[in-house]
């Protein structure tokens, strides 16, 4: 596998970052001392592009854009035919941190587009046997204070 990550500070308050990974996993499914079959994605992670912006409003006021796309995948049995496949798909998600008594309030937008998908871990597994849709738009407000 590979995995990059690149951050640019773009002036003061900007930072733009660049993450790549890509896993390939396989494994001798017939014994014959030779790699021959892809592993599924229970055992796989998927490839992935997230490309992310962080910006300063103010001391205390920041907030960071992150859109994460997830590449397709088949998997192939040794013979070489696909025996299950995954669809990509892209979410987008929003946080930001805005300080306020005494502490720090957390604010997100989970899957800010509202997606509609179902997960890699659904789709890549060869059983299916595991149907789940990824989380529609979510919100979240929380505040933390250390002492």
């Amino acid at each position: 596998g590979l995995e990059f990550r690149a951050d640019w500070r773009v002036g003061e308050q900007d930072t733009l970052g660049l993450r790549y990974a890509e896993t390939d996993g396989r494994y001798d499914s017939n014994l014959d001392n030779r790699v021959d079959s892809d592993l599924d994605g229970n055992n796989v992670s998927p490839d992935r592009i997230n490309l992310s912006w962080e910006h300063i409003w103010s001391e205390g006021i920041n907030t960071r854009l992150q859109v994460s796309y997830l590449e397709d995948r088949e998997f192939r049995n040794r013979t070489g035919a696909i025996y299950n496949s995954f669809d990509g798909y892209t979410t987008t998600d929003l946080t930001a941190q805005v300080a306020g008594f005494g502490g720090n309030f957390n604010l997100s937008v989970q899957n800010l587009t509202n997606r509609d998908y179902f997960t890699y871990y659904s789709q890549s597994n060869p059983l299916d046997v595991r149907n789940f849709k990824g989380v529609g738009r979510s919100f979240t407000v929380a505040w933390q204070r250390s002492f």
